[in-house]
């Protein structure tokens, strides 16, 4: 048996809250994606992937649009770099984004919320909880499924539950939750049930932001790299040197390969700019295939194409390499 039940919206359990849900003042993601008709303003509480997407498309919109974002940036678990360059991009265009808040209760039609240790007010046509998604597991702990703390089911890497027999995949297991690795976890469990052996990757999951400029990210940020106790080089290249991005007037952006030293392991990855979505997928090839980046750099990229940022980067990070040695 495969169990594929997905996930819904993360809601906010606090005071008064649910009352905005049932008024329809407050909303989730599956509603904001759905709205018919115009509004004018819109508060965003969360800064993760889901809010900082919908937050690009409202103000493309000419809606008044400020995100509550609880932590100090945006998109605080991807690269700090690019969290700064969508951050100034969306308040280059109107956003109104504030970081560190602690939201407190919903009341008379507004949000109440802490923000530098004073008690602040807000409020929009409508407001949109944007935290995360959470596994639909609903009575499946009452039927012998184990749960993590998130309420996610725990599988191996191949997708088994604690019941034999029984795998679960995609949104409801304790992965990440992208659609691209609920396509692998089917392969996986699938073939695990004919006896043969496929694994599911952690570590080379790429994940995607559809903002402008577009975000692909694969592996470790250099926070984690060094967390990790990786000593490590980062190769780095601009969009504004390469030939079809000038040409296409979309020069914005950049490349970012971390690459452990001993022996050129690429460890991470971090694009923003042109395609970077389409991008992404050559370091994740290289990254399961072991490929080092020195002999990522000795690949003939064609010119003029976007995919010259990923050489520059490899090249970028050979030179300091050497450097080195």
């Amino acid at each position: 048996m495969i169990l594929a039940t997905g996930s819904v919206d993360r809601k906010l359990n606090l005071p008064g809250f649910d009352m905005g849900y049932r008024s329809g003042k407050i909303i989730t993601s599956k509603e904001a994606i759905n709205l018919e008709q115009k509004i004018d303003s819109i508060v965003i509480i969360g800064g993760g992937v889901i809010g900082v997407e919908f937050a690009q498309i409202f103000s493309a919109a000419g809606i008044k649009v400020t995100i509550l974002q609880n932590l100090p940036r945006l998109l605080a678990n991807l690269d700090s770099e690019i969290s700064q360059i969508i951050t100034k991009n969306l308040v280059d265009k109107g956003v109104k984004v504030i970081t560190n808040t602690n939201i407190l209760r919903f009341e008379d039609d507004q949000i109440i919320y802490e923000f530098e240790g004073k008690t602040e007010l807000i409020t929009g046509e409508k407001i949109l909880v944007s935290i995360g998604r959470q596994a639909n597991s609903q009575g499946l702990a009452e039927v012998g499924i184990e749960l993590d703390s998130r309420g996610s089911v725990i599988v191996d890497d191949q997708c088994r539950t604690n019941v034999d027999g029984v795998y679960a995949i995609g949104d409801l297991s304790a992965k990440a939750m992208l659609a691209h690795v609920a396509y692998r976890h089917a392969v996986v469990s699938v073939a695990a049930i004919l006896g043969k052996t496929e694994k599911y990757q952690e570590k080379t999951v790429p994940a995607c932001v559809y903002t402008h400029p577009e975000i692909a990210v694969v592996g470790l940020t250099e926070e984690q790299a060094r967390q990790a106790g990786h000593d490590f080089v980062i190769g780095k290249a601009s969009f504004s040197h390469i030939g079809k991005a000038i040409a296409s007037g979309n020069a914005y952006g950049f490349a970012k390969l971390i690459i452990d030293k001993k022996y050129g392991e690429i460890i991470g990855a971090h694009i923003i700019g042109p395609v970077a979505t389409d991008l992404v997928s050559e370091i994740v090839i290289a990254m399961d295939s072991e490929v080092t980046v020195y002999e990522l750099a000795a690949a003939i990229h064609p010119h003029p194409t976007y995919s010259e940022i990923i050489w520059e980067a490899a090249r970028s990070a050979v030179t300091k390499l050497k450097k080195i040695k």
